[in-house]
């Protein structure tokens, strides 16, 4: 696809769902990540690579900032309910 299609295709996402489809995409995997976390015995590492982070820390870092938790934290809160 060249770059004015997927321009293109970008806009008509965004004017469809109210987001970008990286926003989207991410939200996506910390949805997932979320269930994993709260439902499986993986651990951080896994869930980073189930969802698509290669780096971990990252994956720690984008958690952290989107809900304000570590994962490691949210994990800790989630088996405590």
């Amino acid at each position: 696809m060249d770059e004015g299609n997927s321009k293109r295709l970008s806009h008509i996402f965004k004017e469809y769902l109210g987001v970008s489809p990286i926003i989207w995409r991410n939200e996506i995997r910390l949805e997932k990540a979320c269930q994993l976390l709260t439902y499986s015995q993986y651990n951080i590492g896994q869930i980073a690579a189930m969802v698509g982070y290669e780096d971990q820390l990252y994956f720690a870092k984008v958690f952290k900032k989107r809900l304000g938790f570590t994962p490691s934290a949210y994990r800790a809160i989630q088996s405590n309910k």
